[in-house]
């Protein structure tokens, strides 16, 4: 089951049902508004092409010490595309990541070593949104959008050019399948696409654009055959604001099958985290503006539907504003997720870790956003930033390892991660 390293984004519905933006921002989340503008930007901006990564600071800040958000890298003229390298081979699960050399670096999550990979086309627009999927299952292959989807081969055999450009059009969210071998596309506001590895043209879902819907949030696969997707519940040819359904959708046939519907008269802007074998799933809400707004946790079985609240897990993360989860990741094999509470720049950021059987929560560290479990589930990689946007960095990335006692051990990874912030787990061999 594929997961983002950056969940979906609920930004399309608290605009759709605050009136106006959120005065907290979810930049994690589907993020249409922003990709319709980067392809206005386009046009606007065709002869002023500029790169996306720049050089790391001088004297980076040590992690310990580090305080407010980075500052944005300053954009420059863009440099010719460096000389891509050839990974070795290597069975290991590694960390990926854009440096500032505008490659793509793995290192190991010991920190000890950093190879220089592929190399990415650089981006034309700065400071913009921008969808990833991450990394492939398989560790291969790597897929992001702004605008074009862009595929990466760390590997370097096999499958093509070790990096190409394959279809054109706002990408809103995106996620692998779980075989590696197709990616989900959605552009947010109902269409959903499948576009196989080998292709260079998405076709559509049947079923899809779904009646009377104008949101859809695309949150993963549940597995081979069936995408996990969100909606407001429609009631009299309208999309609720106070009902949100998780829908099972056949990626072959275009059935629908609604697996829970989550309601309240102050439900606010929801999020789901599916499971990484697509079994489970986390219910889990944000306050939209001053609108009235009731914190909800629930845990979700997506064969079954049966909804089970977490009531204590609400009020041990919950802050002034409830339990605003600004990242999560659900931990392989388990019914555990590591999720981030708060903000780098508002100073009250917390990375927790839940386990929905349980309804527990405990602290784990401050100054961190979650980013993705290792595939084997023993590492944690955590990054100063939450959300993929052009040109902006540099950020930190750190490995988490837990020891016996469940103690968490942070590993420096680098100073130098760029844009995404984190691009997820390859492997060569």
């Amino acid at each position: 089951m594929t997961q983002r390293a950056s969940a979906s984004d609920s930004s399309q519905w608290q605009r759709r049902y605050s009136g106006s933006k959120s005065s907290r921002s979810f930049p994690c989340l589907p993020r249409f508004a922003a990709l319709a503008l980067a392809l206005a930007l386009l046009v606007a901006l065709a002869g002023c092409e500029q790169s996306a990564v720049q050089p790391p600071p001088a004297h980076p800040t040590p992690i310990a010490t580090r305080g407010g958000k980075p500052a944005p890298a300053t954009p420059t003229a863009a440099p010719a595309p460096p000389t891509s390298a050839a990974l070795p081979a290597f069975a290991d699960w590694r960390a990926a990541y854009l440096a500032g050399d505008g490659s793509v670096h793995v290192v190991t999550l010991d920190g000890k070593t950093n190879l220089s990979g592929p190399a990415l086309p650089p981006f034309t627009i700065n400071g913009l949104s921008l969808a990833s999927a991450g990394a492939s299952p398989d560790g291969h292959l790597l897929a992001y959008s702004s605008p074009s989807v862009v595929i990466a081969n760390v590997v370097g055999a096999g499958r093509g050019a070790s990096t190409r450009a394959v279809v054109a059009g706002a990408v809103a969210d995106m996620a692998w399948s779980p075989d590696s071998r197709q990616l989900a596309l959605s552009n947010g506001g109902g269409d959903l696409s499948l576009l196989p590895t080998p292709a260079d043209a998405r076709t559509p879902v049947p079923g899809t654009p779904i009646q009377d819907v104008d949101v859809l949030n695309l949150w993963g696969w549940l597995d081979a055959s069936h995408l996990a997707i969100g909606t407001g519940a429609i009631v009299d040819g309208e999309e609720s604001a106070t009902a949100y359904v998780l829908s099972s959708l056949d990626i072959t046939s275009g059935a629908l099958r609604t697996i829970a519907t989550i309601s309240s008269p102050s439900l606010g802007s929801p999020r789901i985290t599916l499971s990484s074998d697509g079994t489970r799933a986390l219910f889990s809400n944000a306050r939209i503006r001053d609108q009235p707004f009731t914190p909800i946790v629930d845990a979700i079985d997506t064969a079954t539907g049966a909804v089970t609240p977490l009531p204590a897990i609400v009020r041990a993360t919950s802050g002034s504003f409830g339990p605003e989860y600004t990242s999560t990741a659900w931990r392989p094999g388990t019914h555990q997720l590591a999720v981030s509470t708060g903000f780098l720049p508002n100073n009250d950021l917390k990375a927790w870790l839940l386990d929905v059987d349980r309804d527990t929560a405990t602290p784990l560290l401050s100054g961190q956003y979650v980013a993705q479990w290792s595939p084997d589930g023993t590492t944690l990689v955590v990054s100063t930033a939450n959300s993929a946007a052009v040109g902006l960095g540099p950020y930190d990335l750190s490995a988490v390892t837990f020891g016996p006692s469940g103690q968490p051990h942070v590993t420096l990874l680098t100073h130098d991660a760029m844009s995404f912030p984190f691009l997820g787990f390859v492997r060569t061999a």
